[in-house]
């Protein structure tokens, strides 16, 4: 039960980050400023929702490796509720920023606690950590693909219901989360005091052994959030379908995923040749979105363009199998070598860090080059995949050196 309590607490996380990314989305390109503003306002609240894990790292490594996991997750998503709660009553207060940079921040101390629970059910279950991260991330990922459309359509029916339904997400993520307790943990902590002020050394230290297993997948996960947005305002533009349609065509990546995670279970033994490949995959599909829709010749009549938003939904698919493997791959090979060095709470942190400190750049970056006119909606996706190439190099790397260890 406690693998369950597990999925289910990520989940939650996944659905309640989704929902108010989109929700912020939708109310803020309705109230506060212009329609027409959607494709930078979608990158700039993707990016805001990211830096607050990246700024928590300070507190979240040391919080991760000094305390169980169940209570970190428990207070933390129950933070978020109340804060949540608060701007529901005062409609807002100050500005909706805010709050999504706060749900952004507390979700940076739930996760790193939620990742270093991997290794943890791998020592208890004897599941395979790949068997768990695969696990975790589809669920993970199809909850905040999955509160897109829901947040969408429930601002466009009752935005006031809408905002509720915002707090009440993570109630279960603080419920099943604070289920998840391991009789083995206690060995693998320590005084917060003596975490925080190692923090500096382990950070350095594992960066010394895992900088790539850190830096690569972190940078995959930025180019995907900042595609997955991009596509769906892209899509939108070209009238490929509804607000609502358009937001669902992530749904299709997240089948990729699933089936990645599926698959990347069987590929342990040529771990980094297959990510590598994958990596390349991803590269190629990015550059291919613009190719398919501007080839495609989009009507300005929505009905028209079904069979385009079809073929750019299965691309999306692909891109979400290949990221599903090169992810997994890479990142579960990671848990399991911190476990064994007894950093799995930094190692966690760090690791969840870096997964928002490069969705806060790609995205941030995307949403300030369309407002400077440096990007269009087209160019953008062929900025991400030159920067792709960055990590496909370096997971190439470890093909080359280590085709078997754990060490860079």
């Amino acid at each position: 039960m406690k693998f369950l309590y597990l999925i289910l607490a990520a989940f939650f996380a996944g659905l309640g980050l989704g929902y108010v990314k989109f929700f912020a989305l939708s109310y803020l390109s309705a109230v506060i400023y212009e329609p027409s503003d959607k494709i930078w306002i979608i990158q700039s609240v993707g990016a805001l929702i990211t830096l607050g894990p990246f700024l928590a790292y300070l507190i979240a490594g040391p919080i991760a490796a000094s305390f169980r996991k169940a209570k970190v997750m428990r207070y933390s998503a129950i933070a978020v509720a109340i804060v949540l709660t608060g701007g529901l009553l005062t409609d807002w207060f100050g500005t909706a920023w805010f709050y999504v940079f706060m749900t952004g921040l507390i979700m940076g101390i739930y996760n790193p606690a939620k990742g270093a629970s991997i290794p943890l059910e791998s020592a208890r279950s004897g599941r395979s950590t790949e068997l768990i991260t695969a696990t975790l991330a589809i669920v993970y990922i199809a909850g905040i693909l999955a509160g897109a459309p829901f947040a969408t359509e429930f601002f466009a029916r009752n935005p006031y219901l809408g905002a509720a339904s915002s707090v009440f997400i993570f109630v279960p993520a603080a419920f099943f989360g604070g289920l998840c307790t391991y009789p083995n943990e206690d060995n693998h902590l320590f005084s917060f005091s003596k975490s925080f002020w190692g923090l500096l050394e382990e950070t350095k230290w594992l960066f010394k052994h895992y900088w790539i297993y850190i830096v690569a997948p972190s940078m995959i996960w930025g180019m995907a959030s900042a595609a997955s947005l991009a596509v769906t305002a892209y899509a939108e533009e070209k009238m490929l379908g509804s607000a609502t349609k358009c937001s669902l065509m992530a749904a299709f990546a997240t089948i990729g995923v699933i089936v990645g995670n599926a698959v990347s279970v069987k590929l342990r033994s040529i771990r980094y040749l297959a990510a590598s490949i994958c990596s390349i995959g991803i590269v190629l599909v990015l550059v291919s979105i613009p190719i398919l829709v501007e080839l495609s010749h989009p009507s300005m009549i929505v009905e028209e363009n079904t069979r385009i938003y079809i073929l750019l939904a299965l691309d999306l698919g692909l891109m979400g199998f290949f990221f599903g493997i090169t992810t997994n791959l890479i990142e579960a090979e990671y848990y399991s070598l911190t476990y064994t060095a007894k950093k799995e709470g930094t190692g966690s942190a760090l690791l969840s860090a870096m997964t928002a400190f490069f969705p806060f750049t790609l995205g941030g970056g995307m949403a300030l080059a369309v407002i400077l006119k440096l990007a269009s909606p087209i160019t953008q996706f062929i900025w991400l995949a030159v920067i792709t190439m960055l990590p496909t190099f370096m997971i190439i790397i470890l093909a080359l050196r280590k085709p078997r260890s754990g060490y860079v």
